[in-house]
């Protein structure tokens, strides 16, 4: 049996990540907070959902709500929702749907 999970090489969801995550970086600026003596600052949005047996992703929450400023929360949420379908959960050779859960994490650098 296998785990379901992102299609492609290993690096592919940090890829897909990075291509579609808040692409211009506006919402990390805005409401990810670096402290003055900090070089780095992140916020991470754990988000649980359900691969079904056809590799469609369904039943999307947030599970760190009040965690995470709301706006990266829904940021996260639509990258998940607008992901290609991922490759199900195996068992006994069978296609079954599994929950999952993934973090997106929001990073910002100071340089």
């Amino acid at each position: 049996s296998s785990l379901p999970h992102f299609p492609g090489k290993e690096g592919a969801w940090a890829k897909y990540l990075a291509a579609n995550l808040d692409p211009d970086q506006k919402l990390t600026i805005k409401y990810v907070k670096l402290a003055k003596q900090d070089t780095a600052a992140s916020q991470k949005v754990i988000v649980r959902f359900t691969v079904l047996a056809d590799g469609q992703l369904t039943d999307i929450q947030l599970i760190n709500k009040n965690e995470v400023h709301p706006r990266l929360a829904e940021e996260a949420m639509r990258v998940i929702r607008e992901s290609p379908r991922w490759i199900p959960c195996m068992v006994y050779g069978e296609k079954v749907a599994y929950p999952t859960q993934q973090p997106v994490i929001f990073k910002l650098t100071r340089g």
